[in-house]
């Protein structure tokens, strides 16, 4: 009894305050994908797109007529190629929410990596420093503080 009344308990409020749908299966498009049915040009909800040979090409989720949430984007042998969710951190970025940035964007990982890829430059670094190994060193200290101005331009 207590497990059914657990169900309704999660189940309930998807039917009190979520959309209501229609399923569209496009084949001229190979396209996937739910509208409202108040509004049936708005997308809202998942959508695949497939290429000739029905493999998963594209696939998102779409809120109330806008790309929302993690896109994934398929080579043509299946394998994950893109992996994005642009908008979203463009529009963070725009309203200078450093929380919801973060959410699409790993800060601390763009700036690791920028840092990194300065000290694989071995021209660079011998330029500045011919024993570039204190170089390097520095540069690994300078990630947090890069990641740290990189969230200030977001929230300005």
């Amino acid at each position: 009894m207590h497990k059914i009344f657990f169900l309704l308990l999660f189940i309930s409020p998807n039917y009190l305050f979520g959309q209501e749908t229609k399923k569209v299966i496009d084949k001229s498009t190979r396209e996937i994908f739910f509208v409202l049915k108040s509004d049936k040009t708005t997308k809202h909800g998942e959508y695949n797109k497939f290429n000739f040979r029905n493999a998963l090409l594209v696939k998102g989720f779409y809120k109330q007529g806008a790309k929302d949430s993690i896109w994934e984007c398929y080579s043509s042998k299946g394998e994950l190629s893109l992996k994005y969710s642009l908008l979203q951190a463009h529009e963070a970025m725009q309203d200078h929410d450093m929380a919801e940035f973060e959410k699409y964007v790993n800060v601390e990982s763009v700036a690791g990596n920028l840092i990194d890829d300065m000290a694989q430059q071995k021209g660079l670094l011998s330029m500045i420093n011919p024993s570039s190994l204190a170089i390097k060193q520095a540069l690994q200290f300078m990630k947090p503080q890069l990641a740290g101005v990189a969230r200030k331009e977001v929230q300005k």
